[in-house]
């Protein structure tokens, strides 16, 4: 069985990449990254899917995790990007209570 290479720091690195040049050009403010702090359960999703797909014999199936892996960062920063969570819910503990009155 070969190993093959990692790819969620690269992934995480260009994501980063992006959010600094997304700052520098004025679309992004710098409140956003204590919003994707708040997604810090995102990365082990990540590394757990890494771990997977660097295991696994089938092509399919590790790009197949690299794709799902790129989805999750775009959501992750669209999230952040957009102010989801609030921080006032946060200090309240009411994020999903909220969440689910205002959607469901």
């Amino acid at each position: 069985m070969t190993r093959r290479p990692g790819y969620v720091f690269p992934l995480l690195l260009i994501a980063a990449g992006f959010i600094l040049l997304s700052n520098n050009l004025g679309l992004l403010h710098w409140e956003t990254w204590g919003s994707i702090w708040h997604y810090w359960p995102v990365l082990l999703i990540l590394w757990g899917m890494e771990i997977i797909a660097r295991h696994t014999e089938s092509r399919a199936v590790y790009f197949a995790a690299v794709l799902l892996s790129i989805a999750v960062i775009i959501l992750t920063v669209f999230l952040a990007w957009n102010g989801f969570p609030p921080q006032d819910r946060i200090e309240n503990g009411m994020i999903w209570t909220n969440f689910f009155n205002k959607y469901f």
